[in-house]
């Protein structure tokens, strides 16, 4: 673990300030060697920013949880296939198709439609006779997510639920809505099939907040979703769209945040914290962006922390940040990083934990 978060690793054969040998970018490692996928030589913050968010070496054993967990309570082997889900999205249709084949899953479909202003929007929906999974695709490059942030108008829109459930940013509901028909369509499909069938959505950095959106937007057109787990998400929506979420679909979504992960923080990171101020000091602020779901949160040693206050994570951000600064840079989006979240699960689940509940 703390190969991964301090500059000195204790991670057999990996280091924080030399490159890994040349041909084991073009080999998929081993789940034992997993670290040593993270691009290494991380001199300037640049070099993260420009590094893939995903991880290789966990396309397999994509079945390998329970599938029926009641609504509700968390079951960590879920959680931790739910992230190799995340994971396999950012690859290519034939990679992806394959990977699920192998596991279990016959059935896919794969989605990909370019949006208007940077990049696309990639998604698969698959399925066999115990779960279907829809899986969204975080952006490729950490530094196309803050172009997307830039470029795009961020000012709040209705969700397209025909209800008035808040409003959410205008980019990923753009980029929902360029996969969207396909999504509904096979969604109904699923559940038409089996409507005793669990529909579990999930996604990492800007794929998390297209499966939070999808969820709502699910719900609204009578499809039953089940679980929905998001790993490193940003805020999605203003405080009516949270409190509609909430009231749907809060108690069975898993928002997993690793330490620091500068994604989980924005947007309006200082006005979110301004507004927990306010609270507790009695006044009622309705402005800026929610979080959804219940909180996972995992500190910089990769122990999950019960109830952490907006205090403690600022602290741990700010901390976090400082030490980019003067020791380890970029640790902020490092932690952001897929092999990040999939280690922390890893590790849990052979310290012989299964549940957070």
């Amino acid at each position: 673990m703390d190969g991964i978060r301090k500059k000195t690793s204790s991670t057999p054969g990996v280091t924080t300030t030399q490159p890994a040998p040349k041909n084991k970018k073009t080999q998929t490692p081993k789940p034992v060697e997993r670290a040593s996928t993270q691009p290494a030589g991380w001199k300037t913050p640049d070099h993260i920013v420009a590094a893939p968010l995903y991880s290789q070496g966990y396309e397999h054993d994509l079945d390998h949880f329970k599938a029926n967990t009641p609504k509700g309570k968390h079951d960590l082997p879920t959680s931790f296939a739910m992230a190799k889900h995340s994971n396999l999205s950012y690859y290519d249709e034939a990679v992806v198709k394959r990977a699920l084949k192998d596991s279990g899953f016959p059935d896919t479909k794969f989605l990909s439609a370019r949006v208007r202003f940077h990049g696309d929007t990639q998604a698969y929906i698959t399925s066999n006779k115990d779960v279907g999974i829809i899986s969204f695709r975080g952006t490729l490059q950490l530094a196309d997510f803050w172009s997307d942030l830039r470029a795009i108008n961020p000012t709040p829109v209705k969700l397209k639920t025909g209800a008035n459930e808040g409003e959410v940013h205008r980019g990923f509901q753009q980029a929902l809505d360029r996969v969207w028909p396909e999504i509904l369509k096979e969604a109904k499909r699923l559940q038409k099939e089996d409507p005793n069938r669990p529909i579990h959505l999930t996604g990492h950095s800007l794929g998390a907040a297209l499966a939070t959106i999808a969820a709502l937007r699910l719900e609204a057109e009578g499809i039953k979703v089940h679980a929905v787990h998001t790993f490193g998400s940003p805020r999605v929506g203003d405080d009516n769209f949270a409190r509609a979420y909430e009231k749907q679909l809060g108690a069975q979504t898993f928002r997993h945040v690793n330490y620091s992960d500068i994604v989980a923080r924005v947007p309006s990171a200082a006005r979110y914290v301004a507004k927990d101020a306010a609270r507790h000091l009695g006044m009622t602020v309705d402005w800026g962006y929610e979080h959804v779901g219940k909180l996972l949160y995992f500190d910089e040693h990769g122990h999950r922390v019960k109830n952490p206050t907006t205090w403690q994570m600022a602290e741990d951000w700010f901390d976090s940040l400082m030490t980019s600064f003067t020791d380890s840079p970029g640790q902020t989006i490092r932690h952001h990083m897929m092999d990040g979240y999939l280690c922390v699960l890893d590790d849990l689940l052979k310290k012989g934990t299964r549940s957070f509940d």
